[in-house]
């Protein structure tokens, strides 16, 4: 629970610093592109201003009209952004001021000859303690003689100062509408965190009780270690689920075997010798010899299918011994010899020149190497077969490779190849490749496949060695 906490926490800061930034990085471009545009409209403020002026004092210099020529200035000084009006006689003295106490003082900066020779507005641009001011100085013409100048000085102190002041605003605004949400986010993510709390809780306590699988790295990251250890918990359960499916699924397989040894099996011998009889009684009769025929095969063949489910009843107390591997292939090879012959199939056989010594029990295995031949032979593809058979040593297992080039078997089909029942055959019953890795199983081993369809097949069995042999 602290660590989703603190997880929280540490998303709430990230965002909260996050926005903040954004916010700050947002107020300084919006200060610098409003301070742009109002400089902007400060000049031509300035520009028109200082045009007008200098034509609305020509009269009243005329008839020496100060007292109007003031009358026109204090309009202007009451506009925040103009810090100045003055009007400036062409021999340097003040004629009029926004300053009444600068009136009839000598203007302390010399006139520029091209302020009374030229009829344009001119621009002087100084700063101040990150403050913009700027002189606009316009010729004041008396029948085309300039007798002086008119000079406005205008700052943008009081627009800047009004767009810090907004932007303040906009700043505390952005902080409490954060800090807000901050709040509604925390108390919506608590609605959320707390069913992955529990759940957190339940699959940590899950895992820890599986230390193989627990995995206690990455703990600093609480959504990521939750993901891990819920993925490995959903593996577990899956494989328990298919396990204990397995698992019902071989009692049933053993409980029916049990009934059909019981039930059917044995009327089948009477069955069968009835028939045998048939044809010894009537060997001239081509009818009753050919049905008598059908019977026994059909017989056999059913006896053969019953024994399969015995072997599984009878797979749960194997008398095991220490056994070698090459040779029990060797005797299922030599029993397969005219069955691989007949097929068509050639086979590769690379036993290992050290001894293949397992603890197990011989029949059983054997069976297994007899599934997985008669496999091979059945998915030939065409009238001519291959088939590779190699035993070895890895990592102290005794390794047994049979690898059959023909039908093999489809993607989707691999993961249920070994449950019981289950078969790509049209005449198969399912029961042969899950019989052989029940078998494995009870050596402590396991069984696999690898297959490409329409391409081949590859079995891989591992079983642990004797100790003793694992000097290969």
């Amino acid at each position: 629970m602290m660590a989703f906490m603190k997880l929280i926490y540490k998303l709430s800061i990230m965002i909260l610093t996050t926005v903040f930034i954004t916010a700050l990085i947002l107020s300084v471009y919006s200060f610098s592109v409003q301070r742009s545009l109002i400089n902007s409209q400060l000049i031509k403020k300035g520009q028109v201003l200082a045009r007008l002026l200098s034509a609305a004092v020509v009269n009243h210099l005329i008839s020496y009209d100060f007292y109007a020529i003031k009358l026109l200035m204090d309009p202007l000084t009451q506009d925040g952004d103009i810090e100045s009006v003055a009007l400036i006689g062409h021999d340097g003295y003040v004629k009029m001021h926004s300053d009444l106490n600068l009136i009839g003082q000598p203007w302390p900066e010399p006139l520029d000859s091209a302020l009374l020779s030229d009829s344009e507005v001119y621009i002087q641009k100084s700063s101040r303690n990150q403050q913009n001011q700027y002189q606009f100085s316009s010729p004041v013409e008396i029948d085309h003689n300039r007798i002086g100048i008119i000079q406005i000085t205008l700052s943008d102190t009081a627009s800047l100062l009004l767009i810090e002041s907004f932007g303040i605003k906009m700043l505390l605004l952005t902080i409490a509408v954060l800090f807000l949400a901050v709040i509604i986010g925390y108390v919506m993510s608590r609605q959320i965190s707390n069913p992955l709390i529990e759940l957190s809780t339940e699959i940590n306590r899950f895992m820890m009780k599986r230390s193989d699988t627990f995995d206690h790295t990455g703990q600093s990251n609480e959504i990521i270690n939750l993901k891990r250890n819920f993925t490995s918990m959903m593996k577990e359960l899956q494989s328990s689920i298919e396990f204990r499916v397995k698992t019902e699924k071989m009692a049933v397989l053993g409980n029916l075997s049990s009934v059909l040894a019981h039930e059917v099996k044995n009327p089948l011998e009477p069955i069968k010798g009835s028939a045998e009889m048939l044809k010894i009684k009537y060997p001239n009769d081509p009818d009753i010899t050919r049905y008598a025929q059908i019977i026994q095969s059909e017989v056999s063949d059913l006896i053969t299918f019953l024994d399969s489910f015995l072997d599984v009843s009878r797979m749960n107390d194997l008398a095991m011994r220490p056994l070698d591997v090459n040779g029990a292939l060797e005797d299922i090879l030599t029993l397969m010899e005219y069955s691989l012959q007949k097929e068509h199939i050639e086979t590769e056989v690379h036993l290992s020149r050290h001894r293949m010594m397992v603890w197990g029990n011989g029949s059983m295995l054997k069976q297994v190497f007899l599934n997985l031949i008669i496999n091979a032979i059945q998915a030939k593809d065409g009238e001519y077969g291959y088939l590779e058979i190699e035993t070895g040593h890895s990592g102290g297992m005794v390794q047994v490779r049979i690898k059959d080039y023909g039908s093999g078997v489809k993607e989707e089909e691999l993961e249920h190849l070994f449950f019981p029942f289950f078969t790509t055959k049209k005449e198969g019953t399912g029961i042969g490749l899950s019989t052989s890795r029940h078998i494995i199983e009870l050596h402590k081993g396991s069984i696999s496949i690898a297959s490409t369809a329409g391409a081949w097949s590859e079995f891989l069995i591992r079983i642990p060695t004797l100790k003793e042999d694992t000097d290969a």
